[in-house]
């Protein structure tokens, strides 16, 4: 399973390649084929699914939830890191480093 590289916040971030989503109401629910497992996404999670499905950075879908959310930009950050973090422990996105 990949794990996070802790490239930084400029790292582009995207979907593993295994996996596949679908949306339903109020939920992402999300389909590692590697693994056989299925995993749900609630909350702010699927707007932040869905803006990792291009390859993106940590700073822009936190820019991105802060303005379309009211919410703390440096409490943004924790969040969405820690989301971020988990999807990328689980092996569901990868990273790379922006200079790569």
């Amino acid at each position: 399973m990949p794990s996070r590289t802790d490239a930084g916040p400029d790292a582009r971030i995207m979907l593993a390649p295994s996996v596949t989503a679908t949306s339903l109401p109020g939920e992402t629910v999300v389909l590692d084929a590697a693994s056989g497992a299925y995993f749900s996404l609630e909350g702010i999670g699927p707007r932040i699914w869905e803006l990792l499905s291009g390859t993106t950075t940590r700073t822009t879908v936190v820019a991105t939830i802060v303005d379309e959310f009211d919410v703390d930009p440096s409490t943004c950050e924790r969040d969405v890191g820690a989301i971020i973090d988990e999807l990328l422990d689980l092996g569901l996105v990868v990273e790379e480093d922006a200079d790569s």
